[in-house]
């Protein structure tokens, strides 16, 4: 980013200001649902046993006590939780919930601009994303916003480590950082539904894409990659040797990432293993209660009309889920959708890809009215996961990609892939 930027930037800012100052500036917090009973009395705990020059290992409140440091939605080592040791705790909780709103936001349109959008489509997407219904759902649900928030983070280091081959071991620590502080965050599912696609992702751009899909052969060791070096007079050892060193270029990154990543959640990630096996999840739940707060195929009506199913706040008709009770995306983006069902040649792969995955996770996040879902419930692990509507969180961190084209086609005068001021003109649609 440059200082063209700096202006969406302030914009986010600026709008985040309207929607959350009279919040900040009072003494009251977010009180709905798990806030209340669980989330803020764990900061409470926190902060209190911290101040008194004590690190919480136990906490003795719940039942006759269990171990705190495994329990990772406390937050007590996730980095912005710095704050609440520095600020009053209810002033500090309200800015906590805003930091993640303007890094979502922040963190989208650095994405955006990563993988070569213009400022305008890159502002778009970053306003859809932090404005979106299901992500202000989650202020009562810090944990779901807090590891959310980390999403875009992931995929713009995994770009930098695709494209950026001189500095691919540098960009491959960023990644493994950004990981692991999305780890820390407390939802270990958003991590593994970041982790996968964008794992997919750069597999498809490092290997099968210069291998091409008919070339399955080993990445590291054969192909296309050492064909110049099959070509050289060299003696069998001697080409076995160059490629063991040409494989170690490619590994390197890889073992960076995992021994960064791993590392990094070390102190968090082993005591949650060892207080997992006593956790109602250890032996998975009933299928009733696993896919508890399904996403039925009708409440979709959602992404384009926000109170469709509501009577009037917190009163609802139509058999739906209310885990996340708006899964708002917005008219314009839809309609912009429909603008450029065709992606720009420069970016179809990519655009491809996200609309693949967002079809994916709209689908899982059906959960018992999906009809494959009881054999993943039974085969592949979903047992141990509540809430399908959960899957619907990648979805709408995709989202955002796919109006991309419509926006720059739908704005008067400007060729599709060339964006420009006169796109702002959209924008005012945006907020009606």
């Amino acid at each position: 980013m440059n200082r063209g930027d700096y202006l969406p930037i302030t914009i986010l800012i600026i709008l985040l200001g309207f929607l959350f100052g009279e919040v900040l500036l009072s003494n009251q917090i977010f009180a709905q649902r798990d806030v209340a009973v669980f989330v803020f009395p764990l900061k409470h705990f926190v902060v209190e046993q911290l101040n008194a020059g004590r690190i919480p290992l136990w906490n003795p409140y719940t039942g006759c006590g269990v171990p705190f440091q495994a329990e990772i939605q406390s937050h007590m080592f996730y980095p912005i939780s710095l704050i609440f040791y520095l600020f009053p705790l209810r002033f500090a909780f309200n800015l906590f919930i805003i930091i993640h709103f303007f890094l979502a936001g922040l963190f989208m349109y650095a994405m955006m601009r990563e993988f070569r959008y213009n400022r305008e489509p890159a502002l778009f997407s970053a306003l859809t994303f932090m404005l979106s219904g299901y992500l202000t759902s989650l202020v009562d649900l810090l944990n779901n916003l807090a590891s959310l928030t980390w999403m875009p983070l992931v995929f713009f280091f995994s770009k930098k480590f695709v494209t950026d081959e001189k500095a691919r071991s540098k960009n491959a620590l960023r990644l493994s950082a950004s990981m692991g502080i999305q780890f820390l965050g407390g939802e270990p599912l958003y991590v593994l539904m970041t982790l996968i696609p964008s794992l997919i992702w750069i597999l498809y751009e490092t290997v099968f894409k210069s291998l091409g899909l008919k070339r399955t052969q080993s990445f590291l060791f054969s192909g296309q990659i050492l064909s110049r070096l099959k070509a050289l007079p060299l003696s069998t050892s001697s080409r076995q040797a160059l490629n063991l060193l040409r494989g170690w270029k490619h590994l390197k990154p890889v073992l960076i990432l995992g021994s960064g990543f791993l590392g990094l959640i070390a102190f968090q990630l082993l005591p949650f293993i060892e207080y997992a096996p006593y956790s109602t999840r250890a032996h998975g739940f009933s299928y009733q209660v696993a896919t508890q707060w399904s996403l039925p195929p009708w409440q979709l009506l959602q992404f384009i009309l926000p109170r469709f199913f509501e009577f009037y706040y917190g009163h609802f008709w139509g058999y739906i889920q209310t885990w996340v009770p708006d899964i708002y995306l917005g008219v314009v983006p839809v309609f912009l959708i429909c603008c450029g069902l065709r992606p720009s040649l420069r970016r179809k792969g990519v655009v491809t890809f996200f609309a693949t995955s967002l079809t994916i996770f709209v689908l899982l996040s059906l959960g018992k009215y999906l009809p494959i879902y009881p054999f993943l419930y039974q085969h592949l692990g979903f047992k141990v996961i509540r809430y399908p509507v959960r899957f619907l969180a990648p979805a709408v961190f995709f989202y955002p990609f796919l109006p991309e084209r419509g926006f720059e086609i739908s704005s008067p005068g400007i060729p599709a892939g060339q964006a420009s001021r006169g796109s702002l003109r959209l924008y005012p649609g945006v907020f009606s």
